[in-house]
């Protein structure tokens, strides 16, 4: 290990400000998951997206816990003025959160990603395909650097940083590829609701509100963009100073992560303190999980409140036109017209249902 020189601005401890940045978002986490598993228990919609989110919640929990273990031991001063006791306990406690750390963020993009699978399964296919497959590269990329993690070096808590292991570079050159892919994750999983939803003959500011509500991940991933930016500016030696921009970025982004994830299955309770409305399957558009195709006719925004059972009647009741060539149309022709009609007057109602349900008077 090379030899350290004092550093410029003595013995600081940058501890208390850390565990504020990361105990206080985690509440709000906390909070929120809470909550979803709340909303969707009396919707009984519970689904594999909430299971993630509660999972990654968890792991959030013991990443903090931890964190806060390793702050209180002199996580967040310069290495210079530990004694190798600390440095030890350091860099075990280090070890061991950063797999769970790496695990909340993944499985928090998991539940995400699950539930804009189950918004799209009726939308075109390559949202879809292209979400399984990112999805699933991005988690056997995690998969394999937690594995590294554990593995790369030997008898890893007796050890100084940066000896006895084996190629040391290929850690940290996944865990940055790691951290890419997570960023971008964040952002896709965002904006892919937007390309369904801005094709919809929907009022404009619906399309916004709804875009707006499905979009929050870019929060998320302005985090995880300035945590990877964060790894090409430590430097080698003070490693545990070097750690502090990484952690606090790492913590807000899974924070983040957890919130925006959960804000979009929370309408029922904002409308229920707004307008007084019971918590009921059809109080929120996304407790059905079935966006419509993209197109331009507007009765297949239904799919947003109705069984998949019930919007199966509704898309089978096709419309028939008669021939605009024919000058004398037949009673079929005029039948078909009145069905035709009828139709439409049901699509508008159930249309201004789905609007009143979803909070957009």
């Amino acid at each position: 290990m090379e030899v350290l020189s004092p550093p410029p601005d003595g013995d600081r401890n940058r501890a208390a400000p850390l565990l504020i940045i990361t105990w206080f978002p985690y509440g709000f986490a906390l909070m929120s998951t809470f909550a979803r598993v709340f909303v969707r228990l009396r919707s009984k919609r519970l689904g594999m997206d909430d299971y993630l989110m509660a999972l990654a919640t968890v792991l959030f929990t013991i990443t903090c816990g931890l964190f806060t273990v390793i702050m209180t031991n002199g996580g967040a001063r310069h290495l210079f003025y530990l004694n190798s006791t600390e440095v030890t306990l350091i860099l075990k406690y280090a070890i061991l959160a950063n797999p769970f750390s790496i695990m909340a963020s993944a499985f928090g993009k998991a539940s995400v990603a699950v539930l804009m699978l189950r918004i799209l399964q009726k939308s075109v296919y390559w949202q879809k395909w292209f979400i399984y497959t990112n999805l699933a590269l991005y988690m056997a990329i995690t998969v394999v650097y937690i594995i590294l993690a554990f593995v790369q070096c030997s008898a890893l808590w007796q050890k100084t940083p940066g000896t006895g292991c084996r190629e040391p570079h290929v850690l940290s050159d996944i865990a940055l590829l790691q951290s890419l892919y997570g960023t971008f994750m964040d952002f896709a999983l965002a904006l892919i609701p937007s390309t369904v939803l801005w094709k919809l003959n929907m009022h404009p500011k619906h399309k916004v509100g709804l875009c707006c509500l499905l979009s929050l991940g870019v929060f998320a991933g302005i985090c995880s963009a300035i945590k990877t930016a964060a790894f090409f500016s430590r430097p080698g030696t003070d490693f545990t100073w070097a750690q502090i921009p990484i952690s606090a970025w790492a913590a807000a982004e899974v924070s983040l992560v957890i919130i925006c994830g959960n804000i979009p299955t929370l309408k029922p309770i904002f409308d229920r303190l707004r307008k007084g409305t019971p918590l009921s399957p059809r109080a929120n558009i996304f407790e059905q999980g079935n966006l419509p195709e993209a197109s331009n006719s507007s009765h297949e925004v239904f799919d947003l409140a109705f069984h998949p059972d019930e919007i199966q009647v509704e898309q089978e009741a096709e419309i028939h036109l008669p021939d605009r060539n024919s000058a004398h149309p037949t009673g079929n022709e005029k039948d078909m017209v009145k069905g035709a009609l009828s139709t439409l007057d049901r699509t508008q109602t159930q249309f201004k249902e789905l609007l009143e349900a979803a909070g957009f008077d």
